[in-house]
């Protein structure tokens, strides 16, 4: 990934599917103690901020650019979190951004969990709206709900 520029997450499965499913998150936070949207898989949508990331080189962090939040996870979900130092947020929730690493033989997103190589993923059929969710990497070999296609924003201007 190339750090500071705009990218889609496509997620390689979709190509089997009627529709161009990219990482996108939720509309709404879930709660005022957790500042976070859940991700999703959604229709791809050229001009939707919501869909759009940025890699953070020194940190490894994924960054969505509709709103600053961090690519995250709460107990296997993915999620968008808002990193705030406000005390009304609960303490189970990040402090930091999480670091990513995208293998890009495996088509992998992954993260270190206890020592745990885990991947980003959908499970179930890829359909639009469906959620996002991390698992081990060894369980997803030879599958490609856990494979995804950086593909670069471009934008033309006149």
């Amino acid at each position: 990934m190339q750090p500071d520029s705009c990218f889609y997450l496509h997620l390689v499965e979709s190509e089997h599917t009627a529709f161009t499913l990219v990482l996108s998150h939720e509309a709404q936070q879930f709660a005022p103690f957790w500042p976070a949207k859940y991700a999703m898989i959604e229709h791809k949508v050229v001009d939707d901020p919501a869909q759009q990331w940025t890699y953070d080189e020194k940190t490894g962090a994924i960054k969505n650019i509709a709103d600053g939040s961090f690519l995250d996870f709460d107990y296997g979900w993915a999620m968008a979190a808002k990193i705030s130092n406000s005390t009304n947020v609960s303490e189970a929730f990040p402090k930091t951004p999480r670091e990513w690493f995208y293998d890009p033989v495996s088509q992998e997103l992954r993260t270190n969990v206890d020592g745990v190589q885990t991947s980003l993923a959908t499970l179930g059929q890829p359909k639009n709206w469906g959620q996002v969710q991390i698992t081990p990497s060894n369980g997803l070999a030879g599958h490609d709900n856990g494979r995804w296609r950086v593909e670069y924003c471009y934008s033309v201007r006149g």
